[in-house]
């Protein structure tokens, strides 16, 4: 019996899909409205053609490159001069440092009392 329901289900539809005709001839009639017709149409005045441009984009391109790369290069040099000036700064902060302390110590050292010898 489920298979009788099948097979009679699965005419049916075929039949439905017959029903309703050729896809084809509206795809056709549809396609001549499309979009791309219409800008071929506008596009279709133009005759014009493109113009090599010596002066291009490629020798801007180029010539800002090797602006960027020059400006990178003076920003890194002042980058590493700076660097080098402050530790040199720092460095001769900390010898300032040890030589108070060594000053320091020396001067305790003969500032303390002498310890009396048991």
């Amino acid at each position: 019996m489920k298979t009788g329901l099948r097979f009679a289900t699965a005419v049916a539809g075929a039949l439905a899909l017959a029903a309703c005709g050729d896809s084809n001839e509206v795809a056709i009639e549809d396609e001549t409205d499309t979009v791309e017709t219409v800008a071929d149409e506008v596009m279709e005045p133009v005759v014009e053609e493109p113009v090599a441009d010596d002066t291009g984009t490629a020798a801007r391109v180029d010539e800002q490159a090797e602006e960027r790369r020059e400006t990178a290069r003076k920003v890194e040099e002042k980058s590493v001069a700076t660097q080098a000036d402050n530790a040199t700064q720092v460095a001769a902060d900390i010898q300032a440092m040890v030589d108070a302390n060594r000053q320091g110590a020396d001067h305790a050292d003969h500032a303390k009392p002498a310890q009396p010898t048991e």
